[in-house]
């Protein structure tokens, strides 16, 4: 029986230092109290992004899933987005406009994941859970950070959308296989063709012969703004999980300070 005290006296110290270490790491160089903040600082402190500006640093792979419930009888829709920024008003990204954009502009309830590290010994992963909604932004203030890449996928793919539909000039023309597609997909019915779509609109990126006005017509930007925020940090050096949750507080603009709670 004292032996089994002891153990558990033992492992408790343990957690406690653990805890005030992933305190100190997490929380130090940023506000405690503020999620964004702190999601921002880490982020930077990995090399994502800039620890002052928040946008995302040249060819990093930083991402969020993305979950949105169309109806009460339909799967959540989930997307992964790059982000491109991270201030203290939100998280920001950017994607095709058309059909699954108009449910964000529309301010349904959004659920986002994001995590970042490794799960090996000597390191941690951290896990990031929010819900809030998305507000639309100005492209122009983030377009600049978005990589060609992801840019020449969207305008091809809304080029591609376009000349799609124009070629459908009656019933006959149309393919059998549009009947078996999901809502707000389109066919890819010929990949050497989009191919030759893609780059040429790449080549016309680096040229800056795309127009504003296109680019405006094909892609939006978009804000998630939580109003709950969870971060787990974990790894196999470790006794468990952590897990801290934040809440908007009623006038908007405060935030909670962290709760821990239990793992799961």
């Amino acid at each position: 029986m004292q032996s089994l005290k002891l153990k558990l006296m033992n492992q408790a110290r343990l957690t406690n230092s653990v805890v005030n270490s992933l305190q100190r790491r997490f929380f130090s160089g940023g506000s405690y109290s503020h999620p964004l903040q702190l999601l921002r600082h880490s982020s930077a402190r990995l090399s994502l992004c800039d620890v002052n500006t928040g946008f995302r640093e040249a060819d990093k792979h930083w991402t969020i899933g993305v979950a949105l419930c169309p109806g009460s009888d339909k799967a959540p829709d989930l997307r992964t987005m790059n982000i491109q920024r991270v201030t203290n008003d939100g998280i920001d990204f950017i994607t095709k406009k058309g059909f699954s954009s108009q449910r964000f502009a529309d301010k349904n309830p959004v659920s986002i994941l994001h995590t970042n590290g490794q799960y090996v010994a000597g390191e941690i992963v951290q896990q990031w859970r929010a819900e809030g909604i998305c507000k639309p932004l100005d492209l122009v203030d983030i377009i600049h950070k978005a990589s060609d890449y992801t840019i020449a996928g969207i305008v091809a793919s809304t080029r591609s959308t376009k000349d799609s539909v124009e070629g459908r000039t009656d019933e006959s023309s149309q393919d059998d296989n549009l009947e078996m597609i999901s809502e707000g997909r389109n066919p890819l019915s010929a990949t050497t063709e989009f191919t030759e779509i893609i780059q040429s609109t790449r080549n016309e990126l680096e040229a800056g012969s795309v127009p504003l006005e296109e680019l405006n017509e094909s892609i939006q930007a978009f804000r998630f703004c939580p109003s709950r925020v969870e971060l787990m940090v974990g790894g196999p050096d470790q006794v468990m999980w952590n897990r801290w949750e934040w809440k908007l507080l009623g006038d908007g603009k405060e935030w909670s300070k962290p709760i821990h709670i239990l793992p799961h």
